[in-house]
């Protein structure tokens, strides 16, 4: 009888002591919980945490892609073409994309913050940018190609529009080009764009 009353001593003990400590710790908690809820930040650190939560964002989400204008891409303060450019990005050069992009423009964070045009953006090592002589068509329909440099050179043959064809570099004269695929000849430089990698940002 003994025992089991110095053993029914001991539990009730124990349990005291762990409710007595249940009731003073929660309320220590809860203090430290609203300080740390009502710190004062000011706004220099709170802009300066927005940035970091933002990169680490876009960093985890896999954000990384280049640029694939060959004359560089503008960054531009808004969302439109009428917006203030606020520099351009070198072709070639990595960015990182923010999330809330729209229909045509996409928030950047690096190397500049800004929007820029979406079209020529393509994901980081996934297309491999074209060699420097390759152009694309950008007749309405095709363009011509001419034996001669000249409006009244014989055409011999044409190139469907959106088609890629090989420059012959330091060759054309007055705004005409020299090509050698899939035609060798001439034309006109106004037909012509640089080629863009076959994947963009989508």
């Amino acid at each position: 009888m003994n025992k089991k009353h110095s053993r029914g001593k001991s539990t009730a003990l124990t349990t005291t002591l762990l409710l007595t400590t249940m009731v003073y710790a929660t309320p220590s908690f809860a203090v430290n919980a609203e300080k740390l809820e009502t710190v004062q930040v000011s706004p220099v650190e709170r802009t300066s945490l927005q940035k970091q939560s933002g990169f680490q964002l876009a960093q985890t989400a896999g954000s990384c892609y280049q640029v694939i204008a060959r004359n560089g891409l503008y960054v531009r303060r808004g969302p439109t073409v009428y917006s203030e450019a606020i520099g351009i990005i070198n072709y070639g050069r990595n960015v990182t994309v923010d999330p809330g992009r729209t229909r045509y423009w996409i928030p950047i964070s690096a190397p500049l913050q800004g929007y820029v045009y979406a079209n020529w953006l393509a994901p980081c090592g996934a297309a491999s940018l074209p060699p420097n002589n390759c152009r694309r068509v950008v007749a309405r329909t095709s363009a011509p190609v001419r034996l001669q440099p000249s409006i009244n050179g014989e055409i011999i043959g044409l190139v469907a529009s959106g088609r890629r064809v090989t420059i012959e570099e330091n060759l054309g004269a007055n705004d005409w080009v020299a090509v050698s695929v899939p035609l060798r000849g001439y034309i006109a430089s106004e037909y012509l764009a640089y080629c863009r990698p076959s994947i963009g940002y989508r």
